[in-house]
């Protein structure tokens, strides 16, 4: 089979495997909201001052809690089948390399027959017309420019990729209080991945903390990433919390900053939003760019800080948007199973599958 099939099936699986996580994420709600009906109920029958209503209310929780029972089972189907799917992408993937490898090989076979072809000729041209001077200084320059082409040609392969820029914000009004966010070791660990990766000079992280609204144009406009990441907090409706010069809670409204992103689609391609509630923001900020990433609910900063990291190391060794971002809900997944399903990935349906890779070895 050729890598095509293989990328077809691998994105297949992706989809589906999306597809799963979101009715999975549903049964869960759907669970915990029968759950909270048996218990209001269930106080309700202790609270009844007849016992008509107490066995009406029992048998009420009773109901509710063949709902629960029902949704939690459903819900673990669905993890067996996220599994079961996981289990074949990997195969899959495994296969893609395979497929590749082979292309590869192939390519490099003929590539050598070629190569030896031509050398076959111009050995052939040469032997003809070695009686003659000028043809033979002919077929000299023609190899000595050959050599340089080959060498040129090495050169721009040896070259290091182009360097991605990451500009990071950081802001947290709260962070004198017991609820701060740990801001500085988010992006410890998010440079420390990044050096521990195969492209690691390749991605650049350029950080501002405590960033007040009038920061972020600024930062755009001398930068001109390639990537935003906003770490911090995010209000229900996809607005961004920043700081005000007094250490003050300000929020950004989400059309400000989808604003401030749409004027900068020249150069920006991802937007990260690694805060609460901002997968609406993601969502419309995907329209503009390649693609943008935002939390569906609250995250806790544990979670946060490990996707982060995850998600960049990946980008450092290759790997497309949404191979990077499926690393990352990996972790999740392995470590906070709880918090795997908040991550959203939204890519723009125009955009081409080479724009997904940052990084171009």
């Amino acid at each position: 089979m050729s890598s095509n099939h293989y990328r077809s099936l691998v994105r297949a699986h992706q989809q589906r495997i999306a597809r799963l996580r979101e009715s999975h994420s549903r049964k869960i709600h759907e669970a915990a909201k029968h759950g909270e009906a048996v218990r209001k109920t269930a106080v309700e029958a202790t609270r009844a001052q007849s016992a008509s209503t107490a066995k009406t209310k029992q048998q009420q929780a009773q109901r509710y809690d063949g709902l629960r029972a029902k949704a939690e089972t459903d819900a673990a189907k669905i993890l067996a089948d996220i599994n079961r799917e996981m289990v074949r992408l990997t195969a899959d993937k495994q296969r893609l390399d395979k497929a590749l490898e082979r292309e590869q090989i192939n390519e490099s076979r003929k590539l050598r027959a070629e190569q030896e072809r031509l050398q076959r000729k111009a050995l052939q041209d040469a032997q003809a017309k070695s009686r003659q001077l000028g043809s033979l200084q002919v077929g000299l320059a023609y190899q000595v420019a050959r050599a340089d082409e080959l060498e040129r040609e090495l050169a721009k392969l040896k070259e290091p990729p182009e360097q991605i820029q990451i500009l990071f914000f950081g802001a947290d009004p709260g962070r004198k209080s017991e609820k701060a966010l740990d801001l500085q070791n988010e992006i410890r660990q998010v440079n420390a991945h990044i050096r521990a990766s195969k492209h690691r000079d390749a991605l650049k992280v350029d950080s501002h903390w405590a960033v007040q609204a009038e920061d972020i144009l600024q930062a755009l406009d001398e930068s001109e990433p390639a990537v935003i990441h906003f770490s911090g907090h995010g209000t229900p409706g996809g607005h961004l919390v920043v700081e005000t010069p007094t250490g003050e809670p300000h929020v950004v409204p989400l059309q400000g900053m989808l604003r401030a992103v749409a004027g900068s689609k020249r150069f920006l391609k991802v937007a990260v939003f690694n805060c609460c509630h901002s997968h609406e923001l993601a969502e419309q900020c995907s329209e503009h760019l390649i693609a943008a990433i935002g939390m569906d609910g609250a995250i806790a900063d544990v979670a946060a800080k490990d996707f982060a990291a995850r998600f960049y190391a990946s980008i450092g060794f290759g790997q497309d948007v949404h191979q990077a971002f499926d690393r990352a809900v990996t972790q999740l997944e392995m470590k906070y199973p709880d918090e795997a399903h908040i991550p959203q990935l939204y890519v723009n349906p125009l955009a081409e599958e080479g724009e997904l890779t940052l990084v171009k070895p």
